[in-house]
């Protein structure tokens, strides 16, 4: 398929391409959205959390002319539009740049499939190549791997970024060909995951896998997704999932669909953490008769007020584990309450909010040495 370029009295310089194909990159999902807020740069310049800081990250397309024809993609052959392709040469030149001034400290490279999808692997991997070795930079690449890639490619991308996405986008391959017929879950997709997951256990520790979900076009429920990021977790060793709420595009077959709310993402997003980190089990979370999340309550407040037994808990004598399913304490704060209670008992509020709880949302869940929290503070305010 031929590139189908802008007229002449439109071409862009290469910061004009990349501007455009780095918004392009708006549906590949990278971070969750609360960590994307009140981020001073750019679009295309976009925060990831790493080494306890917000890292600028230069997120990119190679290309954003496609020859596949997801139904529900922007970027799809049949929409017709201006596309845009950056050589591997340019994109070097660009980071070089932009890495320069001191804009970004890392990249996301990312591509539709244009020709075929080893040769636009080919591509990006000769990008990552020149970054890597021309400009001898040491720092964040994250690739994504092209779905039908050969599987040498899956290894050399992981062998040049500290962390490669293969996205899986369903959760089943019947639910892919829903939204994507041309792809193949079973033959491509599988295979190149298995594959990344066994080279970066063979190299160690610097290398991380991920995967993406179209969220809502496919007809998938909450549990669905959640059920399979658990076992992908335990089965592939991911770092992370990512989910993307669909939108409906004008010019797609699936333009007059519904949303799906931003909320769905957000609740997904909050109900992986617990699984990731807090030690939740997909079943156990509170799903409706749909087999959806709640909207209107964060999933940990809503299964703690499904299992009113299990309240309230005395601060300083639960173990780490329970202090967990409490809403408004993390792994970091009930880490830290275990620690000082191996030194003195704690026995206010103001100690809690220290350690990092959010001792609104915590209250109602616990005991601090034998008193509700609000006894204590009201103790407090009367000496």
């Amino acid at each position: 398929m031929g590139l189908k370029t802008y007229p002449p009295q439109q071409r862009l310089d290469l910061f004009g391409k990349v501007k455009k194909l780095g918004e392009a990159t708006e549906f590949e999902a990278s971070e969750s959205p609360l960590e994307r807020q009140d981020f001073p740069f750019r679009c295309w310049i976009y925060p990831s959390v790493g080494k306890g800081r917000c890292i600028p990250i230069l997120k990119l397309l190679l290309s954003d002319d496609c020859q596949n024809n997801c139904f529900y993609c922007a970027l799809r052959a049949d929409r017709g539009s201006p596309r845009l392709s950056l050589s591997p040469e340019e994109i070097f030149s660009a980071f070089s740049e932009l890495y320069r001034r001191g804009l970004i400290e890392g990249i996301f490279l990312s591509s539709s499939v244009f020709e075929s999808p080893r040769k636009t692997m080919d591509k990006l991997i000769q990008a990552a190549e020149a970054i890597r070795f021309k400009g001898g930079f040491q720092g964040y690449i994250h690739l994504k791997i092209m779905p039908g890639a050969e599987l040498l490619q899956v290894e050399r991308g992981a062998e040049l970024a500290n962390r490669i996405s293969v996205n899986l986008e369903a959760v089943s391959p019947q639910h892919l060909k829903r939204i994507s017929p041309s792809k193949d879950m079973v033959k491509d997709i599988l295979p190149q995951l298995q594959h990344a997951r066994d080279f970066i256990q063979r190299a160690g520790k610097g290398k991380t896998l991920t995967t993406q979900f179209v969220v809502g076009a496919s007809h998938e429920t909450d549990r669905e997704i959640l059920s399979l990021s658990y076992q992908l977790y335990k089965e592939y060793s991911l770092a992370r999932c990512y989910f993307s709420a669909f939108k409906p595009i004008p010019g797609t077959p699936f333009e007059n669909l519904s949303p799906s709310p931003k909320v769905r993402e957000t609740r997904l997003y909050q109900a992986d953490m617990l699984i990731r980190n807090y030690g939740f089990l997909p079943q156990e979370l509170i799903y409706d008769s749909a087999g959806d999340l709640a909207h209107d309550q964060d999933p940990k407040l809503k299964w703690a007020l499904q299992h009113r037994e299990t309240f309230p808990i005395e601060v300083n004598q639960a173990e780490s584990e329970k202090l967990m399913r409490v809403p408004g304490i993390g792994p970091f704060s009930s880490s830290k309450i275990v620690q000082m209670r191996r030194k003195c008992k704690i026995k206010s509020t103001t100690d809690l909010k220290i350690l990092g709880v959010n001792v609104k949302r915590a209250s109602p869940f616990i005991i601090l040495a034998g008193k509700k929290t609000k006894d204590i503070e009201t103790q407090g305010q009367l000496l």
